[in-house]
């Protein structure tokens, strides 16, 4: 009996090396692979952690085993077992049949044989009689395999198949995708401060950029007015390092690509005047870098580190009998709004009720539009002085 010895052919070619790579032979030997080995049928790639290999098949086509990947160069994989045209054509009877039954408004499902997924479909090849897959025959563009497996696992292309690239594509095993960019969504945060202390807004990204996030800080009086409750509007400052350093705005303030934020600030007014609480906005309106809304504002407020003023102090006066006696009410601080106090007479030395002066005060005379009813004073805002005659 005649016994022929069957010689591995040669496959593929190295054309680079990264890292570790080796190839495993049907006996199991490891060879280290370098540019320029011939790989035969059988031999198995393996690279380690950080490596890869780059093979080039006889037809000219490429293909890169990634790190920690395994890929058997079986017959499949060899240009001598590319299909012909008539194993990947229809029998005219199988398109007949199709035809035939459209006319007639038949079933198509009808006239095809059970499908290869079930434990009766197909025949000899596991698909149907009407459709072959007997291989994939047809041109793609360049091929992208994830392929979802154990490290360790053997990438093996199927009996009876081959996979046929255009000419030169480059074959990549487990290249990750780059997720699509959200475009990050702009906001400014809203402070509040005691009277005296730094404003500082924080003008956030919802998620960093690959470009930089332009915008114009514009600020705007609320109930606290810019230049008089706080510096003027032109001081305003921004920090990029967190706060660290400060540096005057001019113009337009950029978020760096990668970066989620910056901060500006404003100084506000230490008044003595006891007031409600303030407030002031900026709006941070993008002009470049693109977000996924136009502006953003947000409002700082001030609260009032003033007490409600009280009277410190009533001057001494002197005056001739029968002529008027001037004194002056001091008060601790003026308010923003106008307050109210009890004013009376007492007796001393001197005695009231028309004998040495007159007791009521309904017709005494107040400056700074201070008014008296009922025994209480009026005093309006901003007034800490008054006199009384």
């Amino acid at each position: 009996m005649d016994a022929t010895v069957k010689t591995p052919q040669a496959i593929a070619t190295v054309l680079s090396v990264e890292g570790q790579g080796f190839a495993r032979n049907p006996s199991g030997g490891m060879r280290a692979l370098k540019a320029g080995d011939v790989l035969l049928e059988g031999d198995t790639i393996v690279t380690m952690p950080g490596g890869q290999v780059q093979l080039a098949f006889l037809d000219g086509q490429l293909l890169n085993v990634l790190p920690n990947e395994t890929f058997k160069l079986g017959a499949e994989v060899s240009t001598t077992t590319r299909p012909s045209v008539g194993e990947v054509a229809l029998a005219a009877t199988d398109v007949e049949r199709v035809i035939q039954a459209l006319e007639r408004g038949g079933d198509i499902d009808a006239e095809l044989d059970p499908t290869a997924a079930g434990l009766e479909g197909g025949n000899n090849n596991a698909g149907n009689s009407f459709v072959r897959l007997l291989r994939i025959a047809e041109g793609v563009d360049p091929l992208s395999f994830q392929l979802d497996r154990a490290q360790g696992d053997t990438f093996e292309v199927p009996q009876n198949e081959i996979l046929v690239a255009p000419v030169n594509p480059v074959v990549t095993i487990g290249v990750p995708t780059t997720p699509p960019t959200t475009p990050p969504t702009i906001s400014v945060s809203s402070p509040s401060i005691a009277e005296g202390a730094q404003a500082v807004f924080t003008v956030s990204l919802s998620n960093p950029s690959t470009t930089a996030v332009v915008f114009t800080p514009v600020l705007a009086n609320g109930t606290a007015i810019l230049g008089t409750d706080t510096a003027a509007a032109g001081s305003l400052q921004v920090s990029t390092d967190g706060g660290a350093t400060w540096n005057a705005v001019v113009g337009n303030v950029s978020i760096a690509a990668g970066s989620t934020s910056v901060q500006l600030r404003l100084a506000t007014t230490n008044d003595t005047i006891a007031e409600s609480s303030e407030n002031l906005t900026l709006s941070a309106n993008v002009v470049g870098g693109g977000t996924s809304n136009a502006s953003a504002n947000g409002t700082a407020t001030i609260t009032d580190n003033d007490s409600a003023p009280t009277i410190s102090s009533v001057s001494s006066n002197s005056a001739i009998e029968a002529s008027a006696i001037v004194h002056t009410v001091t008060l601790t601080n003026a308010s923003s709004i106008a307050t109210t106090f009890s004013l009376g007479l007492a007796d001393v030395s001197a005695t009231g009720g028309g004998t040495d002066y007159t007791s009521t005060l309904t017709n005494a005379a107040f400056s700074n539009g201070v008014t008296i009813a009922a025994g209480v004073i009026t005093v309006p805002a901003g007034v800490t002085s008054f006199t009384v005659s």
